[in-house]
């Protein structure tokens, strides 16, 4: 979205690009919540033990991190609606279906060399669970840790919430 604003405008003299309404339907939700709030260093110290400026990933792995970890409003979102949005998981992911559909996700090869890299950030024994590389169905369990922070964080002041709950 930052990219798109600066690539539509510039100069910054558009205002109807500088009061978005995101809407975002079931996952999709998580996302646009996501560009409401602001994470500080929450989503990294719910599953590591180090603090982020100490580890040693590769610069692209890195980078990927502080992208999906540490987030801040996006000051041009004036209005989120979040539709079927399970903000706070889903009894689904548990169920048969969800069991068989984590075993069927596979990742493309960049994700999976940043998974490589991560579980060795949490070995087996310390304090948090082994990480490994969350499916998008570990992504809607209640129990994920990144969704009960996401849970938890308040949307931006001066920021308009809706949920549509089927």
């Amino acid at each position: 979205l930052q990219r798109a604003v600066k690539e539509v405008d510039p100069e910054g003299t558009d205002p109807a690009l500088r009061q978005m309404v995101i809407i975002g339907h079931s996952q999709g939700g998580l996302l646009t919540k996501m560009t409401v709030v602001n994470s500080g260093t929450r989503f990294w110290d719910a599953r590591f033990d180090a603090p982020f400026e100490q580890v040693d990933v590769s610069a692209e792995t890195k980078d990927l991190l502080r992208r999906s970890m540490f987030v801040e409003p996006l000051p041009f979102v004036s209005e989120v609606i979040f539709i079927c949005t399970p903000l706070r998981g889903s009894y689904l992911t548990e169920n048969i279906l969800g069991k068989l559909a984590r075993r069927l996700v596979t990742f493309p090869a960049t994700l999976t060399k940043v998974g490589v890299e991560m579980v060795k950030l949490n070995p087996v024994g310390a304090a948090q669970t082994a990480w490994h590389l969350p499916t998008a169905i570990d992504n809607m369990d209640w129990s994920n840790p990144f969704l009960k922070t996401l849970a938890a964080l308040p949307i931006a002041p001066g920021v308009e919430a809706h949920s549509i709950v089927a």
